[in-house]
């Protein structure tokens, strides 16, 4: 309760400590120290401005009325981090919740807790402007990155399509005209890491340049059979052309193929699974969470994802046109057997390919001096996630001379095709030079399709056929703001915000199921502050959500009825099998504030304190097997969270050492949505997990940096959710180093 009374606390009062601030600053607000008077050869004292894109132009951050976090490319490369998932794990109201393929982002406890095979993601993520759904893409490497955007709360509007938690948007460097210019990130670590990347800025002549930026790593698994080993390969290609001064060409390819031993589970000590599995449970090792008994090896997984993308921004007198197609295609070869291990024979192999077309295409308002500023647009997505090869479902029966059969398989039969089209727009008027109003619209129309082939294993004959089926949705949804600047080094706003998921198929049912969208109604007011001569920055907020039809992927504790026939049922036969159905759960409330403070109080010490305060729980569900979750908290969604860190810098020699200390301190949560009752080993208790960093920068061409990661060595659960009593857990201890060079 003491977070929660700070938060608006800190709200409601900064703009009485934003007008001290101006006097000491200047009746402006700015700082009085100017580049001129500061010492090159020592940080400066001032925090640094941010450049963003989340109302899709270009604002400082600070003048953005968004909830809002970035990560910087420097920063990232500097603290060893190349994984997104990973890069993520410490940003205010943001938890990574793993699944068999990767992972899936919550932010304010709203998130998809499925596999990304079933149900769309929750949060959008983008990678240079071209949306993915996939759960994988939390692997993504990364190499040549400006900065993440990590916007918090439903962005119904500008971003749209399944994005009612927030958005993530991962922005790589462009290319420039002004000179050649390079760099290599070369990068050493535990579990035999080796990673090398490195780019290269290639101007042509005034108009035209090239920015080529390629990655490769290896390292052996972090688990005691190999899994989460990585084998990872990655190449961006990207051109700017620029004939005149009102029009500007940005074309992108880039590539990643990650192969190798990926997931796995590792076994819950204690747990007894029944017959036939080994007799007191699978074997565990008390002295070391990461072993993995001898029934379960890796995923063998093979991912490969190529993205293109052309943005053509042509300035007329009253508009600039923003016009940007894109495609995307992906191919995902899965090995796995990660929840019964090999067992009951040999891993079960899918492949799974995607293309992916999207347009957007946009008017802006040509100054953002003016009173007026607007944008206006259209989105199209076209997307075919279709399983070529592979199980969609299999139902295992055991004989009465305890004998295991396949009884059925359902297939996949066609590729499933989603489409969405939107329109939309927003405006921002400025009553005063202090008070502006922000009004935005979209509608969005989703359609998908699925179809689906099932077949007896057991009783040769039995063919469903083809079982097709559409589904259509369409929602109106919206944000209403209102931005007041007591001075120019404060900000307040509030919002109410509308965002909005499509719905979609659960394709483990046999025949698929269709289950309705969600949405999410964000009643939010924020404070974004500088103090102290720009070396103080306080942002707050506080949310309150009203969601609609959450969509929940569950585990039934009972088998359904078979969609067989009963001559093709063996007489006699016991059946079960590993289902996970998706369901629309009741109407909630999710309520909470988040506080991020930045202070540089010498020229070499900066000190940075997140907080976060999140009460969320489910409504009422009518389904019997999530009955006992009306009302219980949400899953991967900790009450608060803190993470405090602290940097010192200090002169050696003509160069600058900077160390940096973080710790991210958790309460408990749930994270699986299935019998919390019967399965406390889903339980994640609190935790702190600290990392440190130590960088060497020349003042030259060259750098050196030397880090470690989860210092504690501690395991968290990620996913708690797997039947036969298994887990996903976090990586253990890492540590090395880069060396870091620029031509």
């Amino acid at each position: 309760m003491r977070i929660t009374a700070t938060l608006p606390a800190l709200c409601l009062v900064a703009t009485g400590l934003a007008a001290s601030a101006a006097m000491a600053s200047g009746t402006d607000g700015s700082s009085s120290t100017t580049e001129s008077e500061a010492d090159v050869t020592k940080p400066q004292q001032r925090l640094q401005e941010v450049i963003v894109t989340a109302e899709k132009r270009a604002t400082l951050a600070q003048k953005t009325p968004v909830s809002i976090t970035t990560l910087t490319g420097p920063a990232l490369e500097a603290s060893g981090e190349t994984e997104l998932g990973n890069a993520l794990r410490n940003v205010p109201s943001l938890q990574i919740q793993g699944t068999p393929q990767g992972g899936e982002i919550y932010i304010r406890g709203v998130g998809a807790n499925g596999d990304s095979n079933f149900v769309d993601p929750s949060v959008a993520l983008s990678m240079d402007g071209v949306y993915t759904a996939r759960s994988e893409r939390l692997y993504a490497p990364l190499y040549d990155i400006a900065r993440i955007e990590i916007l918090r709360g439903p962005q119904g509007t500008l971003y749209g399509r399944n994005a009612d938690g927030g958005s993530v948007n991962i922005i790589s460097n462009d290319p420039t005209t002004d000179a050649f210019h390079a760099g290599l990130n070369v990068q050493y670590g535990n579990f035999d890491l080796r990673h090398a990347d490195g780019y290269a800025n290639l101007p042509v002549n005034d108009e035209l340049a090239f920015r080529l930026a390629g990655l490769i790593e290896d390292r052996t698994g972090y688990f005691s059979n190999g899994g989460y080993s990585s084998h990872v390969r990655g190449f961006r290609g990207k051109a700017l052309y620029e004939p005149s001064g009102n029009l500007t060409l940005k074309a992108l390819v880039d590539y990643s193929h990650q192969y190798g031993p990926l997931a796995t589970s590792v076994p819950v000590p204690g747990a007894l699974p029944s017959p036939p599995f080994p007799a007191g449970g699978w074997p565990t090792d008390a002295a070391n969470p990461w072993y993995v008994d001898p029934y379960h090896p890796p995923d063998e997984n093979d991912f490969k994802f190529l993205t293109s993308a052309i943005e053509l921004d042509y300035s007329m007198p009253w508009a600039t046109l923003v016009f940007n197609p894109t495609y995307s295609h992906n191919t995902r070869d899965y090995l796995t057997n990660l929840v019964v291990g090999d067992l009951f024979g040999p891993l079960s192999f899918s492949v799974d390919k995607e293309d992916q077309y999207t347009v957007d295409v946009r008017l802006n308002s040509p100054d953002d001096s003016g009173r007026l500023r607007w944008v206006a647009g259209f989105y199209y997505l076209w997307d075919n996630d279709g399983e070529e090869a592979g199980i969609g479902t299999v139902q295992t029966a055991q004989l009465a001379d305890g004998t295991n059969v396949n009884l059925f398989t359902s297939y996949t039969a066609g590729a499933p095709a989603s489409q969405s089209v939107a329109g939309y727009g927003q405006l921002t008027y400025a009553l005063t030079n202090r008070f502006s109003l922000i009004a935005g619209l979209r509608h969005t129309n989703d359609r998908k399709s699925n179809a689906a082939l099932v077949l007896s294993d057991y009783v040769p004959g039995y063919d469903s056929g083809q079982l097709v089926s559409t589904s259509k949705w369409g929602a109106w949804t919206y944000n209403v703001e209102a931005e007041f600047d007591p001075v120019p080094a404060s900000m307040l706003y509030a919002e109410i915000a509308k965002g909005y998921k499509a719905g979609g198929y659960d394709t483990t049912a046999v025949p698929p199921m269709s289950y309705g969208p969600e949405t999410v109604l964000d009643y939010e007011l924020g404070s974004k502050n500088r103090f102290l001569e720009d070396t103080l920055q306080v942002n707050a907020s506080l949310y309150f959500y009203q969601y609609h039809d959450l969509q929940v992927q569950y585990n039934p504790a009972i088998s359904p009825p078979l969609p067989l026939p009963a001559a093709y049922i063996p007489s006699g036969a016991s059946y079960s099998y590993f289902q996970q159905y998706i369901a629309n759960g009741g109407n909630g409330v999710n309520k909470g504030g988040e506080l991020e403070m930045k202070y540089r109080f010498t020229r070499d010490d900066q000190f940075d304190l997140s907080l976060s305060y999140t009460d969320a729980y489910y409504g009422h569900f009518a389904q019997v097997d999530l009955a006992g979750l009306s009302g219980e908290p949400m899953a991967a969604t900790p009450r608060w969270t803190a993470v405090p860190s602290y940097a010192h810098s200090f002169p050696l020699g003509k160069g600058l050492l900077t160390i940096d200390l973080d710790s991210k301190l958790s309460s408990s949560y749930w994270t699986s949505v299935n019998n919390r009752g019967s399965r406390p080993d889903s339980f994640q208790s609190g935790y702190t997990r600290s990392d440190a960093s130590l960088l060497f920068d020349s003042g030259s061409s060259w750098s050196v940096s030397l880090w470690v990661k989860n210092i504690e060595n501690h395991a968290q659960i990620q996913f708690g959710d797997f039947p036969l009593n298994r887990n996903v857990i976090n990586f253990p201890r890492t540590y090395g180093g880069n060396v870091m060079l620029r031509f």
